[in-house]
């Protein structure tokens, strides 16, 4: 016997341990029912080299071994294999018999009844399915033992595969009722598992997710490897070439661990968590493709031991991976590593089963079906649950980002154009709507600047900013834009809403200045103008810079009464469009301030002036005077210049600190200059 390489001296080593020296078992004692009985200990074996032995007879100077417990495995080697067995039947009857190669890759078994060199049957996975005594999954050898008589069997089998021996006896009625139950039980799991896979696959088309395409892939080129395992793929898928079906094991093995790898790089999101572990297996994922290539054409016993070493390591990052993704809080990951734990848990089971550890029940019989489902399913449920932590990500993405981007974009300005997210606003948005514009500006700015360093201006304008704006937003105002040290903002709802912001812009501004006094700055003045019309709110500018912006003659006219206050000397000044859009007039101290023609109107436009600021006093005796004001306005724009220089004079005596007043006497005396001129 050739001198067997070290993997062969450990499997024997392990034999040695697990079989007796007993020469000779007992023998098989027939029942009138056979329920799937593993025969292993009723047989002798021999374990040969290769060629050494072509019938029983040559066996005669070997010295038989015994498996005490569970199946003969021998692993991967080239040695033969005979198993002697004898049957006895007490029975009055003659019994038939079904002896069951529980291991569907085996590539010869022939079946001999005593010494005789001409085998009764030749199966294995190298003969075409149709050759079959039965045709079943997995090797089936019928026997007959006669009434009241004894049997020598004899099996030889040799294999390029792992010589795995199990055998199992059944009456024929019982195997009958174990493939029916098997089939029910074969058509739910792998029918599973192809639903499973196609259901991804159709959610990859819909979404792009690569997760999902990795996912079937992966589900896919398992089950195939299942099938071609069991022995199903030989019988429905291509039982006339069982050439393919000798290669393709160990090809399906690597492909299912290309995929599986690049899946768990995805599904846990390495790329960006885990980069150095992410592309360490991707890597090896590559090289799994690469091998099911290359295993085409290799010998199988070659093939077949790349691609277990292959599923070793692979094992390793796929419980590596998720543990430290759970480490750095990626919740998805949990679901991962329990689907994969209970596949390899399935896999050692079936082995346990296989080699006797384990006893022969439904659960060890099925075990890889079973962790098959439940990986299955429970991936599925962490693919979910990672959709749903990445719509939570999204959603706060999507937070961030419109919070973020109101910093620029004000948030009330998306809504008014029907947008949820800034990203959905495309150039060209529009929309009209009546609104009222306010403008609110410092006098005298451009001097006061002048005294200032650029980092003073800023830091002034955003002190200045900081108070002045949360006037709008508390009533229900949106600032549209900064124009250095002014404002514009813009009110939606009723007009109220935007005379009371101007109200409290100018009382914040009076408590601003009591600061600004307090550590030595000078006072400022603010003047606001608002008017009230329709506007056009939307985008403008090219495709790539786009901004907000509102274009309507609403927005100039509010824009010159501001402007207005200047010369008037007025502090809030309205339109008469707002002023009689008013819902609750009552609520606010104003008067009439007359007729101007603002700079770009054709016609004159009419004006109130807002007191409700002006200290208590003041806004007192303004209200006294309203009558007396109002006659010297109509008397001014009737050219009756003598008679309102007269009234505004009065007024100014009792009142020197009113502005608007002030103002109309420069401009009687400026009409007074050019008309003697």
């Amino acid at each position: 016997m050739p001198l067997m390489n070290p993997i062969q001296q450990i499997s024997t080593v392990l034999f040695f341990l697990l079989v007796s020296a007993a020469a000779h078992p007992e023998p098989l004692v027939l029942q009138e029912t056979m329920q799937g009985n593993l025969v292993s200990k009723y047989f002798d074996l021999y374990r040969v080299s290769s060629g050494s032995v072509t019938t029983p007879g040559g066996l005669a100077e070997f010295t038989p071994k015994t498996i005490k417990k569970g199946s003969p495995g021998f692993g991967f080697t080239s040695d033969e294999l005979w198993a002697k067995i004898t049957v006895q039947n007490p029975l009055p009857e003659t019994s038939h018999l079904y002896f069951e190669v529980g291991y569907a890759m085996l590539d010869h078994i022939e079946i001999y009844e005593g010494t005789s060199g001409t085998p009764l049957y030749a199966v294995g996975d190298v003969s075409p399915f149709h050759e079959r005594p039965v045709l079943y999954r997995n090797p089936i050898l019928p026997i007959q033992v006669a009434a009241n008589s004894e049997k020598t069997i004899w099996f030889h089998v040799k294999t390029t595969s792992s010589l795995n021996f199990p055998v199992y006896v059944w009456s024929p009625l019982v195997f009958l009722e174990k493939v029916n139950r098997e089939q029910m039980i074969l058509g739910i799991s792998y029918g599973i598992l192809f639903i499973m896979a196609l259901y991804n696959l159709s959610l990859f088309v819909f979404t792009r997710e690569l997760s999902y395409i990795y996912y079937s892939f992966f589900v896919l080129s398992y089950s195939l490897f299942l099938l071609n395992l069991n022995g199903i793929a030989f019988e429905f898928l291509w039982p006339s070439f069982p050439a393919w079906g000798n290669i393709s094991l160990p090809p399906l093995i690597a492909l299912a661990s290309g995929f599986g790898a690049l899946f768990a790089v995805q599904f846990l999101n390495l790329k960006i968590k885990l980069p150095k572990l992410a592309r360490a297996m991707t890597v090896l994922g590559y090289i799994y493709f690469t091998l099911s290539f290359i295993e085409l054409f290799l010998p199988y016993g070659i093939a077949i031991k790349m691609s277990t070493a292959g599923v070793i390591l692979l094992a390793f990052f796929l419980f590596y991976a998720p543990i430290r993704s759970l480490v750095t809080g990626y919740k998805p990951a949990r679901y991962f590593l329990i689907a994969w734990t209970f596949l390899v848990l399935g896999f050692f089971m079936y082995a346990a089963k296989s080699f006797g550890l384990l006893p022969n029940t439904f659960i060890t019989t099925w075990s890889l079906q079973i962790g098959a489902v439940i990986e299955v399913f429970l991936l599925s449920v962490a693919l979910a649950d990672k959709i749903n932590q990445l719509k939570k990500e999204n959603e706060h993405t999507w937070a961030s980002l419109n919070k973020a981007y109101g910093r620029f974009v004000p948030h009330a300005f998306l809504g008014f154009l029907d947008k949820k997210n800034i990203l959905e606003v495309d150039l060209g948005n529009q929309v009209a709507k009546k609104m009222s514009v306010l403008f609110c500006d410092i006098r005298n700015f451009t001097v006061m600047s002048e005294g200032m360093t650029p980092e003073q201006s800023f830091g002034f304008i955003n002190e200045y900013l900081n108070r002045v704006v949360p006037a709008v937003h508390l009533n229900r105002g949106v600032v549209d834009k900064y124009i250095g040290d002014a404002i514009m903002a813009l009110f939606p709802g009723s007009p109220d809403t935007a005379v009371q912001a101007a109200i409290d812009i100018q009382n914040t501004i009076q408590l601003y200045n009591e600061e600004r006094k307090a550590r030595g700055d000078e006072p400022i003045r603010v003047g606001v103008g608002i008017h009230t019309g329709d506007l056009m709110l939307g985008t403008i500018g090219t495709p790539e810079h786009m901004q907000g912006s509102v274009i309507a003659d609403a927005v100039n006219l509010a824009s010159r009464l501001e402007d207005m206050t200047k010369i008037i000397g007025a502090d809030i000044l309205i339109s008469s469009q707002t002023m009689y859009s008013l819902e609750k007039p009552e609520d606010f101290k104003t008067r009439f301030l007359g007729q101007i023609r603002v700079k770009g109107k054709q016609e004159d436009i009419a004006i109130f002036e807002v007191l409700d600021a002006l200290p208590r006093d003041q806004l007192q005796r303004r209200i006294e005077l309203k009558k007396d004001f109002r006659q010297g306005v109509e008397a001014f724009f009737e050219s009756k210049y003598e008679q309102a220089h007269a009234l505004f004079q009065k007024i100014f005596t009792e009142c020197p600190d009113d502005r608007a007043v002030a103002g109309y006497l420069r401009r009687i005396k400026k009409k007074s200059e050019a008309k003697h001129r």
